[in-house]
């Protein structure tokens, strides 16, 4: 990477159906992924969260953001890993914080469902071409008329910048995130 184009997030939602059996957290990174390894240190720094909480699942998600930092070590020069020790202690510290964040943030409210598809905007370069065109959506909207929480899926492969881009980029996630924001005042976990 020569430089940044925009900067690597983490965010957290809390959701919690209130059956008593104890709430579970989402977390999506502008990252390329992380392995068992790697989910297994943020879980076990979460470990006196999940005692205070009742937190019953910790799920980790990565955009698979071919921009991102190095987090699986793929890309350093053989035989070394490509992954940073100091940037690694700093991202654990941010998940475990954002996760945090989201039980602190936690409000009433209800909880949608919705489904549309996107048509022409990705394609599949390998045989056979299978992909989803769906983007779905889950929209939280609290009962005190606070901001909305969106979480959205849509399953392409996050590399629009293409392969000759040399700047640390989120890529299109942080657009759209920044965009829903913006254009509706919603929080957004992509």
């Amino acid at each position: 990477a020569q430089g940044a184009l925009d900067p690597m997030t983490a965010s957290a939602v809390w959701v919690d159906d209130q059956s008593g059996r104890g709430g579970v957290v989402f977390v999506s990174i502008d990252d390329i992924g992380l392995t068992n390894y790697d989910v297994g240190i943020i879980r076990n720094s979460l470990s006196d969260f999940v005692k205070e909480t009742g937190c019953r699942s910790i799920n980790i998600m990565s955009t698979h953001n071919h921009a991102s930092i190095d987090t699986v070590g793929m890309w350093g020069p053989l035989p070394r890993t490509g992954r940073n020790k100091h940037y690694f202690d700093i991202f654990y510290n941010k998940v475990k914080s954002v996760v945090i964040d989201a039980y602190n943030d936690r409000r009433e409210g209800n909880l949608y469902y919705g489904k549309k598809e996107a048509e022409d905007i990705q394609r599949d370069s390998r045989l056979p071409e299978v992909y989803s065109k769906d983007v779905t959506r889950f929209r939280f909207v609290p009962n005190d008329g606070s901001r909305k929480v969106w979480i959205l899926n849509f399953a392409s492969h996050t590399e629009s910048l293409g392969g000759d881009n040399s700047l640390v980029s989120a890529d299109f996630a942080t657009h759209i995130r920044n965009e829903i924001f913006e254009k509706a005042g919603a929080e957004t976990i992509y």
